[in-house]
């Protein structure tokens, strides 16, 4: 018997045919953790003669489609197999295999199933079967290893932006190995973006990112995708694409560029990629901001504002991508219309300086004065008195009114008067050492040795009847102390003072006033002396010490 077997044997290999009177059991190879049953006869106690085949090998495994929840397998089709049989190993959460365990059976060359787990690993193992009168040969088995795609990246969101950064986050992947970040920006032009690029590559932990030098107001779009990789396997998951922007940078340089009483002129510079710029005013007193433009220059000449105003203006940048718009923060700026102009200007000329007086203007906080176009001096008074200046020579004096706001002057119509500069006082040109005294200005000069000595603030006689008089003096009297004493419209004085110097017969004179407080200005208008030049001591003892009689003393 056991030789008859042998012959049996050998002739299926070679024509795997073979007619037998006994029961023959013939396997290609079984696998047992697939417990695949062994070939029988179905009436051992009773053989009858039969052709047994086995089915060859399944060959050409392949995963025709692996998605997150699904596969689809296809064979080529095995010789003589009847049906397949379908094992199969699943990774566990834990990240373990289990062991193969027989699945499914089917008995065309595919096989299709639904319902996996995202980004997990999946083992099949498929045999042939031939399965005919009651006799069944398996095949030895093959398999194949297949990973499914790993879930998209969700709530891909921008958490923060600067003008240079954007910072993005995102929901973690199940069993993610890592996160493949791409990035591509608008072209220069603002046509059209360039290639993504990978910019970063994260752990599978990590679930946020900060993008740094970025351009500002550019548009940027992010791709990412989650990746699995274990077991020789690597597998990314789909897009998941956003698009975002960068912040516009704040308006620069706002200021008021040009203001009239009936209008102001605002200007800032560019921003890049800004396409348009939306302007606010707020007038004084009031609680809100009003839109009054939407422009494409960086410039706005606003017509409707009221004479002397105080205003608050706001400007941001902006720029519209698809139907959503992004703003800058606001620069703002204090701004007023222009006061009136200088107007009723009068001019005289002493001493190679040049006296000019006008009107004030109502609302101006002072007055800025140039010669030949150059800034010469400030002053919140109607008057003013140059410094020494070319006798004989025309020069051109300009008085500009103006207000500040916000650190910045608004000035009114510019008013240009010519004035040719006298070298004398009253037909005199003095040499020497001697004494100026502006009464408009309520300044005395001294000069020492045709040079010049100090200055200081004074306060002259009372405006109207008691006014210092005005001409060319000389000092004729010299004292160091000095009592004076003396009545006018019913009042009278007697005080004692440190220094003294009188210039006119009826009592005029350069002296100390330890009683007061301050000097220059208006003071002289209602609370002047009663003729005589009030001087800070400090100051008058200087000039007392230089001082000399017959010194001039030339008051205008």
């Amino acid at each position: 018997m056991k030789k008859l077997i042998s012959v049996v044997l050998a002739v299926l290999v070679f024509a795997s045919v073979v007619t037998v009177g006994f029961t023959v059991f013939a396997t290609g190879g079984t696998s047992s953790d697939l417990n695949a049953p062994q070939s029988s006869n179905s009436n051992p106690g009773n053989p009858t003669e039969q052709t047994i085949y086995t089915p060859d090998t399944v060959k050409g495994l392949v995963a025709t489609s692996v998605k997150t929840g699904s596969v689809a397998l296809k064979w080529n089709k095995s010789k003589y197999a009847t049906k397949y049989i379908i094992g199969r190993a699943v990774e566990a959460d834990n990240g373990t295999v289990g062991a193969y365990k027989r699945y499914a059976t089917v008995t065309n060359t595919s096989f299709k199933e639904s319902g996996l787990k995202a980004g997990r690993i999946y083992k099949y193992r498929v045999y042939a079967r031939r399965v005919k009168n009651g006799v069944t040969t398996d095949a030895d088995p093959s398999s194949i290893v297949i990973m499914t795609v790993p879930q998209k990246v969700a709530k891909l969101k921008v958490t923060g932006k600067t003008t240079t950064s954007i910072t993005l986050s995102w929901s973690k992947v199940p069993n993610a190995s890592k996160y493949l970040f791409y990035r591509t920006g608008e072209k220069p032009s603002g046509k059209g973006y360039g290639k993504y690029k990978l910019i970063k590559t994260f752990k599978g932990t990590t679930t946020s990112y900060t993008d740094k030098n970025l351009n500002s107001a550019r548009i940027y779009r992010y791709k990412i995708v989650a990746n699995r990789t274990r077991a020789g396997i690597s597998k990314n998951s789909g897009e998941k694409v956003l698009r975002t922007i960068t912040k516009l940078e704040t308006p620069k340089n706002f200021s008021n560029k040009k203001a009239t009483t009936n209008s102001i002129t605002l200007s800032w510079s560019k921003v890049t990629r800004a396409r348009k710029y939306e302007l606010s005013r707020k007038p004084a007193g009031s609680g809100s901001f009003k839109k009054i433009a939407t422009i494409k220059k960086a410039s706005y000449t606003d017509k409707s504002v009221t004479s002397g105003a105080n205003y608050t203006y706001r400007v941001r940048a902006l720029r519209k991508v698809g139907d959503k718009t992004y703003y800058s923060k606001y620069a703002k700026i204090s701004s007023s219309t222009a006061v009136n102009g200088v107007k009723g200007v009068t001019t005289k000329s002493y001493l190679r300086r040049a006296l000019l007086q006008w009107n004030g203007v109502s609302g101006a906080q002072g007055y800025d004065i140039f010669i030949n176009s150059k800034y010469k001096a400030s002053t919140t008074y109607p008057r003013y008195l140059s410094c020494k200046l070319k006798a004989g020579k025309v020069y051109s004096f300009s008085i500009k009114s103006y207000k500040t706001v916000g650190g910045e002057k608004i000035y009114g119509t510019n008013k240009v008067v010519k004035v040719k500069i006298n070298g004398k006082a009253y037909g005199k040109a003095p040499k020497g050492t001697w004494v100026e005294v502006c009464t408009e200005t309520q300044e005395l000069y001294m000069y020492v040795n045709n040079k010049f000595y100090l200055s200081t603030p004074v306060v002259t006689g009372n405006a109207g009847a008691l006014a210092t008089t005005p001409g060319y003096h000389h000092v004729n009297s010299r004292q160091s102390p000095s009592r004076l004493r003396g009545s006018y419209g019913g009042s009278s004085w007697d005080v004692t003072v440190n220094y003294w110097l009188g210039f006119t017969y009826d009592g005029q004179g350069i002296h100390d006033s330890t009683w007061r407080g301050a000097y220059g200005g208006n003071i002289y208008k209602g609370d002047g002396s009663h003729g005589c030049v009030n001087t800070p001591l400090d100051k008058v003892a200087k000039v007392y010490s230089k001082g000399y009689v017959g010194m001039p003393v030339i008051v205008y």
